[in-house]
């Protein structure tokens, strides 16, 4: 990658109807997303949110091995779950950014590499609407049913958009944990203190998650978070969570904050993360541990730094490296960095896809978001600099000498594709911007070899 490449942002124009629905109007109506602006001027948008989707799952589809859907703990909040994932072998944390709570205010969190703004329409929305009924349906039912008419908002239109990727931070994590442990080529990252577990006895299990204790009190454990009946579990006047002796193979010390269990008082259920669960079936037992832990197997001592360690995938390919720092406050600092390769074909993937088309797919309807008009730049800070510069009357080209633009071979590093629907821009642009994609992802310094780049 070019040195002087801190960031890469992509711009884009493309023309689709608003799929991405707001709240029902009177009950009934779907309603598209929209804002006023210039006086009382109607703009649909498609928010952050969705275009983050889009662009994930369109990565899901396409590079299946390496853009696996990432782990999560469901509750009140879902979150990502970092006791079975992290930023090596798991790309959409390391591009989207994750939050995962360890206790009480505790957490580690980790923005997103790539930066999007809302998609906003270029031409305003004027009440557009359209009215459907299940008349083929019907037709089906010889006269023994009437129609169900609804209305619905649309707009169709060309739509802004900008990605802005962060390379500086894109392969690149710290998280400051407890302890860690390193055996037999597998290294066990300690979120909490270790603890005493709790062990069931008298437990059948019904499924592969809920099991049965003492023929009638229910425990589910799903994704990292136990959900058990109140009767199984005893409140001191402290209000934290500690276990029934009568159902407990001996006493334990283990006790559970108040900020860290919900109550459903409706069901009389207690809910809070743990960290594993082993049940054995011959002795009809069930342990629970609390301990907050991620193992990452495969890992092999560095040669030259005894603090650092290289992570290997299951065909025994660097991913990256680990390092670990021990702090005064006898925490951990634990400082991830991805393989360079593997970084740059992640860049590459990102890329190849916004250039090519998002899977726009809502409802029966698929438009696609495939870019009308196209820039990229490579910048010195993860700024989106053409976003404000575009729109349907032109390119306001006094953007291209933005000094955040990087240079190579004395020429600005910008990508531009233009439709036939957008040659009025060819005039603003002639001659300043590179038009052959490989040439600049060339300049741009990637040297990651993926077909898909090129197309």
């Amino acid at each position: 990658m070019n040195n002087n490449v801190k960031a890469i942002t992509i711009t884009e124009i493309f023309e689709a109807s608003a799929l991405n629905r707001d709240e029902k109007i009177g009950g009934n109506i779907p309603s598209i997303k929209k804002f006023k602006r210039d006086g009382n001027i109607t703009f649909s948008f498609l928010s952050k949110v969705a275009m983050r989707h889009y662009l994930f799952n369109t990565l899901y589809r396409l590079y299946n091995s390496e853009w696996q859907e990432s782990p999560v703990i469901p509750g009140d909040v879902i979150q990502f779950d970092l006791t079975n994932a992290n930023i090596l072998n798991n790309a959409e944390l390391d591009a989207f950014g994750y939050m995962f709570t360890i206790g009480g205010q505790s957490s580690i969190t980790r923005k997103g590499c790539i930066g999007i703004t809302k998609a906003i329409s270029l031409e305003p929305w004027e009440g557009d609407m359209q009215f459907n009924a299940n008349h083929d349906l019907v037709n089906r039912t010889n006269g023994d049913a009437n129609p169900n008419p609804v209305n619905k908002e649309e707009h169709m239109s060309f739509y802004k958009v900008s990605f802005t990727i962060d390379i500086e931070k894109l392969g690149y994590d710290i998280w400051f944990i407890n302890s860690y442990e390193y055996k037999d080529n597998s290294l066990t990252l300690l979120f909490t203190d270790k603890t005493d577990s709790v062990i069931f006895t008298k437990v059948e299990k019904n499924d592969d998650n809920t099991y049965i204790v003492n023929g009638k009190y229910e425990i589910q454990i799903i994704s990292g978070l136990c959900n058990i009946k109140g009767d199984l579990v005893d409140i001191s006047k402290k209000n934290e969570l500690t276990f029934n002796k009568n159902y407990i193979e001996k006493s334990t010390k283990v006790k559970i904050n108040e900020e860290n269990y919900k109550y459903d008082e409706e069901n009389n259920i207690y809910s809070f993360p743990i960290g594993t669960c082993i049940y054995n079936n011959k002795n009809k037992k069930l342990e629970i541990n609390f301990e907050l832990s991620q193992t990452i197997n495969n890992v092999f001592k560095s040669e030259d730094n005894e603090n650092k360690y290289d992570i290997k995938d299951g065909n025994n390919d660097l991913l990256g490296t680990i390092e670990i720092e021990k702090l005064r406050d006898k925490k951990n600092k634990i400082i991830f960095k991805l393989d360079e390769n593997k970084k740059q074909q992640r860049i590459s993937q990102i890329l190849s896809v916004i250039k090519n088309g998002l899977i726009y797919h809502v409802s029966g309807e698929c438009d696609g978001i495939v870019p009308k008009f196209l820039m990229v730049a490579g910048v010195k800070l993860p700024v989106p600099i053409f976003h404000t510069f575009v729109n349907l009357r032109g390119l306001d080209e006094s953007i291209i000498n933005n000094d955040y633009i990087v240079e190579s071979n004395g020429k600005k590093l910008i990508f531009a594709y233009i439709s036939k629907d957008f040659e009025m821009f060819s005039e603003d642009i002639k001659g300043k911007c590179i038009t052959d994609w490989n040439e600049f992802l060339k300049e741009l310094g990637m040297v990651y070899n993926n077909e898909s780049t090129s197309n």
